[in-house]
């Protein structure tokens, strides 16, 4: 074996080192760049859930307003929060072209999220406010973010991230029973 052999023997293994090297720094930044997206979306849909929870309970819970003008100002902000809701919670396109001819996002069927929150909005919007109902929409909604989210998994992923358990899985009955 000649110097010239070695050396072409020599670049090869430190170009496969460094190819393999640069493959597994790009894999692993995808997925901290999928993580980073993932977490983006949970923010930003967690917030908007906050805004709208507060609008709810605001309706539902103290709806008797003195000044109508306050109920039609939270009505119209929960509006609004359902029209922000569309890109959060798209419409379902089927093949059967349900509202082709509305606005692109009109399309489609609308997604159960925002359905419970349109049927909150209409007991809201009763005089008087059908509290129970609106209670009942306002838990649907909140379970629908809760499923999207899925909290216990996400619980145990940071968890582990963190290497530290963050949960006991004990109830309030537990330590009152043992107490």
């Amino acid at each position: 074996m000649d110097l010239m052999d070695i050396i072409t023997a020599t670049v090869s293994i430190l170009s496969l080192i460094l190819a393999s090297g640069t493959a597994y720094f790009l894999i692993k930044d995808r997925r901290q760049a999928r993580y980073q997206l993932k977490e983006t979306f949970i923010k930003d849909l967690l917030a908007w859930h906050n805004e709208v929870v507060v609008l709810l309970v605001r309706l539902g819970t103290y709806g008797v307003y003195v000044d109508r003008r306050d109920k039609q100002h939270d009505l119209c902000l929960l509006s609004a929060a359902i029209e922000q809701g569309r890109f959060l919670f798209p419409n379902i396109i089927e093949g059967d072209g349900f509202g082709a001819g509305k606005p692109l996002a009109y399309r489609g069927y609308r997604n159960l999220t925002l359905e419970f929150l349109i049927g909150a909005y209409a007991a809201c919007n009763q005089d008087p406010i059908d509290s129970e109902l609106c209670e009942k929409y306002r838990r649907l909604f909140t379970s629908m973010v809760y499923e999207v989210i899925g909290p216990v998994a996400r619980l145990s992923e940071v968890s582990t991230l963190a290497q530290k358990r963050l949960s006991t899985g004990k109830t309030v009955k537990d330590y009152v029973d043992d107490n």
